[in-house]
């Protein structure tokens, strides 16, 4: 349903935002509504508990339309800045018409509890983290933060008082509001197994119990209709790492999972590194009974390491550990010491160790390690060298975003996968089919002398809003390419021979001949289209072949019939174009050049009716498919 504007209020306390310090902004920046305008005029004294107790018109007998849609901004003076959605961020708070943040240190799960109710998340289980959405230097920051968990306003917690400048112990302190949800391996983004992030760290929910009340509070979460969900216990591969979740019992209209009954979250054992300039390096933590803490160095060994690295799903090879205090000196609890792994295990708690907690060494010797290259895949590709970009980070593959991902990215990229990284090839679409999961990362930038992924400038690791459409697609070692057509699918064709560009000549060349060449380019090549000039500017430098007489199935041009490498008497007019998106195919032929007419639109092929078809129209067809109209 839908308001009709304008009001004098409308009372933020009915969704459980605080807003006591400042008045909600009326707005209709957020578009119009849909469906009834139920409500008019209405007006409220700021007391009311239900809309209904406000006064009002019935929107049916009142002439407002949906151009009126009131919007609303409650305002506090606490928010979440630099998540990736609005239920996480850094913790800010409003000190003398300024924001400022909060430290770290002594900032807990009461405290986060008391700041999330404040903005209307009602989680028993909010995450705390440090420096985790950054930090902001020289700002005011408020320190010592200690709320009993009884308080409504966070203002009224106790602490040390504000001061100028940075943090002393620790960073900024980040927030989860909500608890982070997913699905995993399934063949959509509505389907997967399901699991759930606890202490930076991504777990699978027991299925004991777990019924259609459970599943709509996820569906919910997710932003999916929770009308009828339905649940599968074998479909999906099993997942690793620790059952956060089991024995789940929800009513169904719980906001979040948390918010439900279930014995407690798994004691579970994680690593992570911090301080690092990539995530690949950092001082070790270990997370054991509810909280994280540090490793001391005493014996230390690179098997060791490389059971951490293998643990956060990076590689084990060319594994370093950090000079003493490298990443600086924390003030966690020192969890680990005397630690001795084979360097075989899949976890470091599976390792000789003097046991939780006992030690006899101080923060100066924290360990610090590097581990090595950040595993890269392409998958779903026509051949090894080209594919969807996958990253492996904390066990599970994840995409990159194409924003501003150019030729210089992708040249390191295929470079550390042990390709050719002279001629990449960057496609604007996934054409290798959309991924699922994590987007981990964004606005990629290197300079082109890295090595490493993680070495280059982004948005930060999970921290993109991007969509699954625009997951990276690479050609690692291009030899063709479409230059001069309309989109990155058409165009005149180059091929790469001796480190020089030269075209096509279009003797003999026919659509089987252009199947090859959109499948060496990456795309679908169940229905090209020949272009001939003048579709596109001619080129200039060699021209390479002619009389190309493919069946259609190879992989590379190179595997078909053709004239000698550089002997043609062709010109530059005669140079040979293709359309890899072709919306008109031949369906049920004899052989490509006939058969039933069927075209592209809205996602899906249908065919032609006959009333009125004649020759002229079946030479458009004929045309557009690179053949000539007999």
């Amino acid at each position: 349903m839908t308001v009709c504007g304008p009001t004098d209020s409308l009372p933020c306390s009915m969704i459980a935002l605080s807003s006591t310090s400042s008045q909600p902004e009326i707005t209709s920046t957020f578009g119009q509504g849909i469906g009834r305008v139920m409500m008019a005029n209405l007006d409220c004294k700021g007391t009311e508990l239900s809309l209904s107790d406000c006064g009002f018109v019935d929107g049916k007998k009142y002439n407002c339309g949906h151009g009126k849609s009131v919007g609303i901004k409650c305002k506090t003076d606490v928010q979440l800045s630099n998540g990736n959605s609005p239920h996480e961020g850094r913790v800010e708070i409003k000190h003398n018409n300024t924001y400022g943040t909060v430290c770290s240190s002594n900032f807990d799960m009461v405290d986060a509890r008391v700041l999330c109710s404040m903005l209307g998340y009602n989680n028993p289980f909010p995450e705390v983290c440090d420096s985790c959405f950054g930090n902001k230097n020289q700002s005011m920051h408020l320190a010592e933060m200690n709320c009993t968990g009884n308080e409504h306003d966070i203002s009224n917690c106790t602490s040390s008082g504000w001061y100028n400048g940075n943090c002393r112990n620790g960073g900024d302190a980040g927030v989860i509001c909500q608890t982070r949800v997913r699905l995993f391996g399934g063949t959509n983004p509505s389907e997967g197994r399901l699991e759930v992030e606890h202490t930076q760290i991504w777990g699978t929910v027991c299925s004991d119990n777990f019924d259609q009340a459970d599943a709509k509070v996820i569906c919910s979460m997710l932003g999916y209709n929770t009308t009828n969900p339905r649940i599968w216990t074998t479909n999906y591969t099993g997942g690793s790492g620790s059952f956060w979740m089991s024995k789940l019992n929800c009513y169904g209209t719980e906001d979040d999972i948390a918010s439900c009954s279930f014995p407690g979250w798994d004691k579970g054992i994680g690593v992570r590194l911090v301080g690092g300039s990539v995530p690949n390096e950092g001082r070790v933590e270990v997370y054991h009974q509810e909280q994280w803490g540090t490793m001391c160095n005493d014996g230390f060994t690179v098997n060791d390491a490389r059971v951490i690295c293998r643990m956060l799903g990076f590689e084990t090879n060319n594994v370093t550990i950090s000079p003493t205090s490298y990443y600086g000196n924390s003030t966690l609890k020192i969890m680990m010491d005397d630690i001795r792994c084979t360097g075989q295990e899949t976890h470091i708690a599976a390792c000789n160790f003097s046991g939780w907690g006992q030690h006899n060494c101080q923060h100066s010797k924290d360990v610090g390690i590097a581990c090595g290259r950040t595993p890269l895949r392409l998958v779903n590709g026509t051949r090894i060298s080209s594919g969807r970009l996958q990253i492996y980070h904390n066990n599970m593959w994840e995409t990159v975003c194409n924003k501003n991902f150019d030729e210089k990215d992708a040249a390191v990229v295929c470079r550390s996968m042990g390709f050719n990284a002279k001629f990449p090839y960057v496609l604007p679409k996934p054409y290798f089919a959309p991924g699922n999961g994590l987007i981990l990362l964004e606005n990629v930038d290197f300079e082109g002398t890295e090595d490493d992924i993680a070495s280059c400038a982004s948005n930060g690791w999970g921290h993109s809003d991007c969509s699954h459409d625009q997951d990276v697609s690479l050609l690692c070692d291009s030899f063709a390419k479409l230059v001069g057509g309309p989109d990155s699918s058409s165009g005149r064709v180059e091929l790469l021979h001796n480190g020089q560009w030269g075209t096509i000549c279009d003797d003999g060349f026919d659509v089987p001949d252009a199947a090859v060449l959109c499948t060496m380019l990456g795309y679908n090549n169940s229905n090209p289209q020949v272009l001939l000039a003048p579709n596109f500017a001619y080129g200039s430098g060699p021209i390479f072949l002619k009389n190309i007489d493919c069946r259609g199935s190879e992989s590379d041009i190179e595997e078909c019939s053709q004239s000698k490498w550089g002997v043609t008497d062709c010109k530059h007019a005669e140079d040979v174009g293709i359309d890899c998106s072709t919306d008109v195919r031949l369906v049920g032929g004899s052989g490509p050049f006939e058969g039933r007419v069927e075209v592209f639109h809205n996602g899906e092929w249908g065919t032609v009716c006959s009333n009125g078809f004649d020759s002229t129209d079946a030479g458009v067809f004929c045309k557009m498919l690179g053949y000539k109209h007999m």
